[in-house]
């Protein structure tokens, strides 16, 4: 039997497996394991079905390989699964055809398998699932830091993924697609997990870590596009691509932006693969300005999900154009229509398209230069180009920042007048003034996050070593066969950094490309190192430089990672994390005597890598610590988890979640209690809020603190009591209902996802965002719909400020029966620290 064949049955049977859980219902972690590779097998299935229409994927599957044809087929799958129930909920065909709708994607994506199944023992995707395979101990690191070590199930940082599980169980409960849940860009997040949890019973806090192990697979083989794109070498292919997912942590984002940058870096790898063959730089530069136009053409109409629709009428027939040009065997044409349909199925995943997709054609014209183009005596120019990029990039921010500091240090007044100069540039352009300090310092901290400390030092040495021996005949045969890569990776990651440092906003999005091509650059000259890696006299002692500078400086910053940045900073997480990166430096110290003493060279390369991929990981973990504290505070509480709820909150919103049977159910809180209760139960909240609290105008807050501080005393017995002195309690429960549907009313968008979801069943006027009264809602509406759920936190956060973390006292006895039970039905009291109300 072939060996498509086998595969072919295997994913056939694994459907079949999966469809029984949608009759067995039942509630476990392994069951969910089991099932979640559906959310990024269904449709990549679909996509595979549209492109085995008259045979199409084998048409393209020689021009650009069945990797990028497969993970192109799985964003394409992405986008019309999501823009159609998308439609269907415009439409309000949401509730009838939800069922009928979802078999027939899932039939498809299995017919999508078995028409290709000659796509899954492709060259191209062995290979990079052998990558993947092999560098697979890295991304169990990587994943065990970010998801296990400071997250012990079921407790973790969930962040702004809160609003999109509360828009997946929104969807899966109540039939309500809430396009005012990130309404940036599609709802790819609410459809695939909403749909697992609706058919499936799939638990999407279980999610939060089963999930992010499949994408950063799936990511991983997008990095995998990219890089090989530009490097030939497998093993500098897998040092790099076991830099990448060590360090380039997008992987595990379950966000559209993650999405977005995959299908970037395929889109990549895709002009590379079609242009392989052309030589004229005129008449493709050309159609490089061409496309670009056509990006952001696309990204101005990209109709982000909204009541007036989608772009998925004009996709159906931009696909119907590109299976018609299939059927008429016009390649070229096909060709072409495969980039346009990558650029217009980018927009709709997020806004940054409008950035990424522009910057892929830049990488591609860059490379170009280098792979394609001709150029007279074109070894010596580049040989000369090279030089010249090497000497300025090392000269000129040595020199920038020596003529900044003698500026600031004689004339600070000059820096000020630079920068009013320049924001009047920046104003213009980008609409924001320039942050003198902070935006460069938090850049540069994102900068770390990615590519830390090591792996400069990392790089600076192999350079060192290159230099030291760039008269060797070695040395100058290794230049003249990766100059094309070398001259495209630094050009391009030069180019990308001064977008980075640029005053653009939220250029931090960027981050992804330019250390991907960083670490290319590091894996390109780690090359030479292990090519010239001797066990013999004196060069086995040169050869040991970098493994001991590693081991040296990973001991040293161990104790430097401890020494306070700045006041209050006491290194808890650095301190905590002691046991994971004690294990790390125990393999690199057993490493490194593995190394003084091994005789056979493959043997010793392999502990080489071993070191210096454990010392990079142990920097990246250390950095990542450190800065925790601008996110989470100074301290970390006891147990050392990270989290900004309590395995009691989840519990009790799980209670409340089983309770609610309607959308119109309105949840009221603090913000971060708010978030984990919106993700369990599916119900809105009364206010909307990013990011856990955070970018919140100070009048809105202050407004939502008064009609807790009116409903509820401070903790402290004497400030209860001064409260009880100075309240009207008789007329209290009318006043705050007054004071809520004063809140709906005067801020625009103040509960942009709970009006959205009210009108989708109840017949609200559509106009969610629009100030007004609150839905029509009286007096007594609120009191029956709106949940107040309410914690020490809640109370704190009324009276002043909080940290991140959750407080979980239990409200004493007298204060319960003074202050709640008199005024507030109890629907749920967990131990008198969590409270589910409403008011009487």
């Amino acid at each position: 039997m072939k060996k498509d064949n086998i595969i072919c049955r295997g994913v056939i049977v694994y459907y079949a497996l999966a469809w029984i859980f949608f009759f067995y219902r039942i509630q476990s972690f392994a069951k969910d394991i089991f099932i979640a590779p559906l959310y990024f097998l269904i449709p990549a299935g679909v996509g595979l079905f549209v492109f085995s229409l008259f045979r199409t994927h084998t048409k393209l599957a020689g021009f650009i390989g069945g990797l990028r044809l497969a993970l192109l087929s799985a964003f394409l799958g992405f986008s019309l699964i999501t823009l159609t129930y998308t439609e269907l909920s415009n439409r309000d065909m949401l509730a009838a055809l939800f069922m009928p709708v979802y078999l027939m994607f899932y039939l498809l994506s299995v017919a999508g398998f078995y028409r290709t199944r000659e796509l899954l023992t492709d060259t191209g995707v062995c290979q990079a699932a052998g990558s993947v395979l092999l560098i697979s101990p890295v991304l169990a690191f990587a994943y065990y830091f970010n998801y296990m070590y400071f997250s012990p199930f079921p407790l973790r940082d969930i962040f702004m993924e809160t609003h999109f599980m509360k828009g997946a169980l929104e969807f899966s409960k109540y039939n309500i697609l809430n396009i005012a849940t990130g309404d940036t860009y599609m709802p790819l997040l609410q459809v695939g997990s909403g749909l697992l949890h609706r058919f499936y019973e799939f638990d999407l806090i279980n999610g939060q870590w089963i999930l992010p192990a499949y994408l950063c697979v799936f990511i991983s083989l997008c990095y995998y596009c990219f890089l090989s794109s530009f490097i030939s070498n497998e093993l500098t292919l897998n040092v790099s691509m076991g830099l990448a997912v060590g360090l380039v942590s997008i992987c595990f984002s379950m966000s559209n932006n993650t999405f977005l940058a995959g299908l970037a870096l395929v889109f990549f790898s895709l002009l590379v693969s079609l242009n392989k063959d052309r030589t004229g730089a005129v008449f493709l530069f050309s159609e490089l300005a061409v496309l670009a136009a056509l990006s952001l053409i696309f990204y101005k109409l990209r109709r982000t999900p909204s009541f007036d629709g989608t772009i998925l009428p004009y996709l159906l027939v931009f696909l119907a154009f590109m299976l018609a040009v299939s059927y008429l065997n016009a390649l070229r044409i096909l060709i072409y229509a495969l980039i346009v349909l990558v650029l217009f199925i980018a927009p709709p995943y997020h806004r940054a398209a409008s950035l990424y997709m522009p910057l892929m054609l830049v990488f591609y014209g860059v490379y170009f230069v280098f792979f394609r183009m001709e150029i007279k005596n074109g070894l010596a120019v580049k040989k000369l180009f090279m030089k010249k990029i090497l000497l300025y990039s090392l000269l000129i921010p040595v020199l920038g920042i020596s003529l900044g500091i003698i500026i600031v240090k004689l004339q600070p007044s000059v820096f000020g007048l630079l920068a009013d100069l320049l924001n009047s540039v920046s104003m213009a352009i980008v609409g924001q003034r320039i942050s003198e300090n902070e935006g460069l310092k938090a850049v540069t901290a994102e900068w770390l996050r990615f590519v830390p400390f090591v792996v400069h030092g990392l790089l600076m040495l192999l350079v060192a070593g290159l230099f030291l021996k760039r008269r060797d005949s070695r040395t100058k045969k290794f230049l003249e066969s990766n100059m094309n890569p070398l001259l495209f990776v630094l050009v391009s990651f030069l180019l990308l950094m001064v977008v980075y440092y640029s005053p653009l906003p939220r250029i931090h999005r960027l981050l992804p490309f330019p250390s991907l091509l960083f670490i290319a650059l590091t894996a390109l000259l780690f090359r030479y190192y292990y090519e010239g890696y001797s066990l013999t006299g004196r060069q086995h002692v040169r050869t040991l430089i970098i493994p001991a500078s590693m081991l040296a400086y990973t001991f040293a910053a161990q104790a430097l990672y401890r020494i306070p940045m700045k006041d209050g900073d006491v290194s808890a997480y650095v301190k905590a994390l002691l046991p994971l990166t004690g294990t790390l430096i125990a393999i690199m110290l057993i490493s490194f005597v593995a190394l003084i003493f091994m005789r056979t060279k493959a043997a010793a390369l392999v502990f080489a890598l071993v070191l210096i991929f454990s010392g990079v990981m142990v920097d990246k973990f250390n950095i990542m610590a450190k800065l925790y504290f601008n996110s989470y505070g100074h301290e970390l509480p006891a147990p050392g988890v990270i989290s900004h709820y309590t395995g009691l909150e989840l519990k009790t919103a799980e209670s409340l979640g089983k309770r609610l049977d309607s959308p119109k159910a309105v949840l009221f809180s603090d913000p971060f209690t708010l978030g984990i209760f919106e993700a369990v139960t599916g119900n809105n909240g009364f206010y909307t809020f990013e990011n856990l609290g955070q970018f919140m105008l100070p009048e809105y807050t202050g407004d939502l603190k008064a009609i807790i501080r009116k409903a509820f005393p401070p903790l402290d017995d004497k400030m209860a009591s001064q409260w009880r002195d100075k309240a009207d309690l008789l007329d209290n429960n009318t006043l705050i209902t007054s004071m809520l549907g004063d809140f709906a009313g005067q801020y625009k968008g103040a509960m942009p996802e709970a009006r959205y979801a009210l009108h989708k069943k109840f017949g609200i006027p559509r106009n969610y965002a629009a100030t007004g009264d609150l839905l029509g809602w009286n007096a007594d509406d609120l009191r029956r719909n709106v949940f107040w759920v309410v914690t020490e936190k809640t109370i704190r956060w009324a009276y002043g400020e909080v940290g991140y973390y959750p407080m979980d006292a239990a409200f004493s006895d007298e204060y319960l029966k003074s202050y709640v039970f008199p005024y507030f039905e109890v629907l749920l009291n967990f131990g008198n620290k969590v409270l589910v109300l409403k008011l009487k």
